[in-house]
């Protein structure tokens, strides 16, 4: 588990900040990873970013409405198994 700055409400265009975080909630940050938090102050990945890391400034906030559309379209239709889920 690890903790994560920068989190938007999951699928939501433009990007909008959350007001409060709900145990078992998605969320998207900064660099574009998919986290689940769990009610304790911290997070789990459940679906790694499809944004390059190797693109420098490659974050959400960054993506133009097209892109972040197209963002979201790739997450959403990403399944994950929980027995992936990183930290577990």
């Amino acid at each position: 588990m690890k903790k994560v700055e920068n989190l938007y409400k999951y699928g939501v265009s433009p990007l909008e900040l959350p007001t409060t975080l709900n145990n078992g909630d998605l969320y998207a940050s900064s660099r574009g990873d998919i986290v689940k938090y769990n009610g304790n102050g911290e997070f789990i990945t459940v679906i790694v970013s499809p944004l390059s890391s190797e693109i420098e400034n490659n974050v959400v906030e960054n993506l133009t409405s097209l892109q972040l559309e197209l963002y979201w379209t790739i997450c959403k239709n990403k399944v994950y198994d929980s027995s992936d889920i990183q930290g577990e």
